[in-house]
C-alpha cells in the first residue's frame, strides 16, 4: 500500500476537505507506511516551536487523518498503529518530552533531537525497535532471522524497563516465529512497558 502526504492531501480535497488537506499539508512533514504502521513526522529548528505547536500537529493528525482513515485509503484498524514522532534540532529537556511522549490523546508521540544532516528514517528504524525495518520477501512478507530477532531484542532492551528487558530471555523462542507474529508480540510488550494500550484516550 502506498502513503504519502501528499496522497493523503489529494484525497482530503478530492472529498472538499480542503481545510483539513490545507491543515496536513502545513503540520505535518512527511508520512508514510512502516512495518504495517502509520508513521508521521514533524520537525522543528527550535525547542520553542516544538513546544508551542506539538499539541496543534496531534490535533491534526486526529481530525484529518484519524477521523478519515478509509475516506483516504487507509484500513481503519491502522488508526490503533499510529506514530507521530517529532525531530528537534536543540536539546530537548526532559519535562517536555515527557509532556508529549506520555500524552495519550491520538496516538503514540516519540520526540528525538536530531542533527540536520541525519536521516529521519535512520533514526526512528534505530529508536524505535518495533519500527526496525525487517527484510521481507518478493511477496512483501516480513521475513524473521535469528539476527533480526536479536538486534531488536537488544534494542527493545536498552529502554531499562523489566518488560522489555524481560524479553531478552524469551529471544530464542521468537527466532522460530513469522515475522508478522514477532511484530504483533513487540507491540504487546511495548504497550506493558510504557504504560500504554488505547493511546486515543
Amino acid at each position: 500500500m502506498k502513503v504519502s502526504k501528499d496522497l493523503i492531501c489529494k484525497a482530503l480535497r478530492d472529498s472538499k476537505f480542503e481545510s483539513l488537506a490545507d491543515s496536513v499539508d502545513a503540520g505535518i512533514d512527511n508520512i508514510d507506511l512502516l512495518n504495517g504502521c502509520l508513521i508521521l513526522i514533524k520537525s522543528f529548528k527550535k525547542i520553542s516551536n516544538l513546544r508551542e505547536e506539538w499539541d496543534n500537529v496531534q490535533t491534526i493528525v486526529a481530525a484529518a487523518i484519524q477521523a478519515n482513515m478509509e475516506l483516504i485509503g487507509l484500513d481503519s484498524s491502522i488508526a490503533w498503529d499510529m506514530y507521530l514522532v517529532f525531530f528537534c534540532e536543540e536539546p530537548v529537556n526532559h519535562k517536555l518530552m515527557q509532556d508529549i511522549e506520555r500524552n495519550k490523546f491520538c496516538c503514540k508521540k516519540y520526540v528525538f533531537q536530531i542533527h540536520p544532516d541525519q536521516n529521519h528514517w535512520e533514526v526512528i528504524e534505530d529508536k524505535i525497535p518495533l519500527l526496525y525495518k525487517w527484510p521481507q520477501d518478493a511477496s512483501g512478507a516480513f521475513v524473521s532471522s535469528g539476527g533480526n530477532v536479536k538486534r531488536v531484542c537488544e534494542k527493545l532492551a536498552e529502554g531499562n524497563t523489566t518488560a522489555l528487558s524481560s524479553m531478552m530471555l524469551a529471544e530464542e523462542e521468537f527466532i522460530d516465529l513469522p515475522a508478522t507474529e514477532i511484530l504483533k508480540r513487540l507491540m504487546d510488550w511495548e504497550d506493558t512497558a510504557t504504560g500504554g494500550g488505547d493511546s486515543r484516550e
